[in-house]
């Protein structure tokens, strides 16, 4: 098979020219030295019209989806169609990545039918879309005692893109059953001016809904801060995955850029969260005045699990009522709930009476939004047991 030469003159050219410009090339007169179908995916190669047209080579990119500062090693694409003897010719693969970093040398592997496999590595500092152009040639093997031919073989040129996805973190919501909340379901960076974007949120219950994308500033040059809102109304107690998928949509309306996929977890618990349970503790008297008393205590109360107890009881002056009430801790550091007593009053049934109603006035954590009533039932004097009964 006859052999051709590019000229250096023109190798510059070659690798940015488009799909119809011509690269012009010679008859090499060591034609031992290299055997390939000549041509190159987006370079058209124009033969010396004593030679015999060449099939032309074809190439086939990828499309990469990665994050900010993820690191990548894998692979870009491929070039079929082209033979070249490998004992004399090297083969290589010079990588744009499109991001403005220095253009890097691919890992080249040639398949048993021919096909040229091309990877690499990168890591992409910041999120967009990036035009991958990988350049695959193949040039002589230096033989010692031998002058080296002064050619280069373009073999293709191999297409391919990276939409790259900005740093995102996810968060931690706890809800209540049945009640709609309002609430930021995660956070992205994006390179400045931030414009065209939109959100969907995935609550993970079968449902989802359109998210709202809000500015909260700037995090680094050129680096804006967003938030994402979302509302919504959980029907059932459980642990929910949340997905946002953030997009842009650039002209024209069908091109859209992924820019971040953020994990949350929403925590729901029953609106009237389970109490039941047992309190054992201490009635701690305080100074002032001489009927209140402090409350000291640990134990289990339902949905909560293991608990410390703490608050206190008073007695109204006035309408001889009595007051005061306790806040549960959860021991696993899930949250707490408070309890607001109501009962008889002191003088005509003892201080506590044996029966207290209460009312959830509040929770934190994963019992924030609780809700709800029950009775307790108190036994003991400055050791005291408490039996919580939920409604």
């Amino acid at each position: 098979m006859a052999g051709y030469t590019l000229r250096k003159s023109l190798i510059g050219a070659a690798a940015s020219s488009t799909a119809t410009r011509p690269v012009v090339i010679e008859v090499l007169e060591d034609r031992r030295l290299l055997s390939a179908t000549a041509g190159a995916g987006a370079v058209t190669v124009v033969t010396p019209a004593t030679a015999t047209a060449m099939p032309l080579n074809k190439t086939y990119g990828t499309t990469l989806y990665l994050q900010a500062g993820q690191s990548f090693d894998g692979y870009l694409g491929v070039v079929t169609g082209a033979t070249v003897n490998s004992r004399t010719n090297k083969i290589s693969a010079s990588i744009n990545w499109g991001d403005g970093s220095v253009s890097t040398q691919g890992v080249i592997t040639v398949g048993a039918s021919g096909h040229i496999d091309v990877g690499g590595s990168h890591t992409y500092s910041a999120a967009g879309n990036y035009a991958i152009v990988i350049t695959v040639s193949a040039a002589p093997i230096p033989v010692p005692g031998q002058a080296t031919p002064d050619y280069v073989l373009l073999l293709g040129t191999i297409n391919s893109k990276a939409v790259v996805a900005s740093t995102a973190s996810g968060v931690t919501l706890h809800e209540s059953a049945g009640k709609s909340f309002t609430a930021a379901v995660g956070t992205f960076q994006f390179p400045a001016p931030g414009k065209r974007l939109s959100a969907s949120i995935n609550w993970g219950d079968g449902t989802a809904s359109t998210g709202t994308v809000v500015s909260a500033g700037a995090s680094g040059l050129d680096v804006l801060k967003f938030n994402i809102t979302g509302t919504h109304t959980y029907a059932k107690a459980g642990t929910y995955a949340i997905t946002v998928t953030v997009t842009q949509t650039n002209p024209p309306a069908t091109y859209v850029l992924l820019v971040a996929t953020i994990h949350s977890t929403a925590v729901v618990i029953k609106s009237s969260p389970s109490l039941d349970g047992t309190i054992k503790g201490t009635f701690l008297p305080l100074p002032t005045p001489s009927e209140d008393l402090a409350i000291m205590g640990s134990g289990n109360a339902g949905a909560m699990g293991a608990v410390s107890a703490s608050g206190g009881f008073g007695l109204s002056e006035f309408t001889n009522a009595l007051f005061g009430g306790i806040t549960l801790t959860s021991t696993s550091g899930a949250g707490t709930v408070t309890l607001e007593f109501t009962g008889a009053s002191g003088s005509s049934t003892g201080f506590p009476p044996p029966t207290l109603t209460y009312v959830v006035t509040g929770g934190t954590g994963q019992f924030a939004g609780a809700n709800g009533s029950g009775t307790v039932g108190v036994t003991g004097g400055e050791d005291f047991t408490f039996t919580i009964l939920s409604n």
